[in-house]
């Protein structure tokens, strides 16, 4: 297996936000050489000597020589970017996984994006490429905590301006008292089913969705979120069983996927 590419990178622009008690950074890094990637795909990114694995990010944004990390501070690497400042050095190890096909794919389709907390990084990867390209019927369903994450993503990635040309549908699960999944049927009972699900979030958000898609008899992709320890399919760390017909099949969501297709007979077992 050949080495991981290394990539040195300088931060461009370092946002540190809270929400709900929660706390989470935008990190804009300056990127040398030409970076391509899929949405779905993601970085390992170095957060320090001391920090001994590195850690997976989706890209949230990737243009020219920029690339842009949403990253939810949780356990110590995380906790140490907050240390971080404007220009000071990072690694980062990808591209690495399988991310959504050719943007090409989705055009003419009647699509429903489903995305749960910071499960909108790789949608809003996805998003943009439309925004700069054009697309079909898409329609975003997103659900928060509260209506102050999506206030936050208004005021540090320009969110609405970004999605100015789709139809969304917010739902912050505190004031509603609904799930974004609850808010999509709804929608799906007055207005029809989509073509086509893409959808990333919690486990049990992407369980919903799965369990509407094969009711439906539509196709889907799930994007997982998985702890990974080398990205590469070695550790054995990230595994995720699919059901394809009567068969079980074992892949790895940092080589394999994280986006993964169901429908047709074909799920993810969670």
């Amino acid at each position: 297996m050949k080495k991981p590419l290394i990539h040195i990178g300088k931060i461009a622009q370092r946002t540190v936000f809270t929400c709900d008690r929660i706390t989470y950074i935008l990190l804009k890094i300056e990127i040398q050489g030409e970076l391509k990637a899929s949405p779905g795909q993601f970085i390992m990114l170095e957060t320090g000597n001391d920090s001994y694995l590195d850690r997976p990010f989706s890209i949230l944004q990737l243009r020219e020589r920029e690339l842009s990390l949403l990253i939810e501070v949780k356990g110590r690497g995380t906790r140490k970017l907050l240390s971080m400042k404007k220009g000071d050095s990072v690694r980062f190890k990808g591209i690495h996984g399988n991310g959504l096909g050719p943007i090409e794919n989705y055009y003419g389709k009647k699509i429903a994006l489903i995305a749960g907390g910071m499960g909108i990084v790789p949608i809003f990867h996805l998003v943009s490429q439309f925004n700069i390209t054009g697309g079909g019927q898409i329609q975003l369903f997103f659900g928060a905590r509260s209506r102050s994450f999506f206030d936050a993503l208004d005021k540090h990635l320009q969110f609405s301006e970004v999605l100015g040309g789709f139809n969304k549908y917010l739902v912050p699960l505190k004031e509603t008292g609904k799930t974004v999944v609850d808010v999509f049927r709804e929608y799906v009972e007055k207005n029809g089913a989509p073509n086509h699900i893409l959808s990333c979030g919690p486990e049990g958000m992407l369980k919903s969705v799965q369990e509407f898609i094969m009711e439906t008899g539509i196709s889907g992709e799930l994007i997982l979120e998985r702890r990974m320890a080398c990205g590469r399919g070695m550790c054995m760390a990230c595994p995720v069983m699919i059901l394809d017909g009567e068969a079980d099949i074992i892949k790895m969501a940092c080589t394999k996927g994280p986006v993964f297709a169901v429908g047709k007979g074909r799920k993810v077992i969670f």
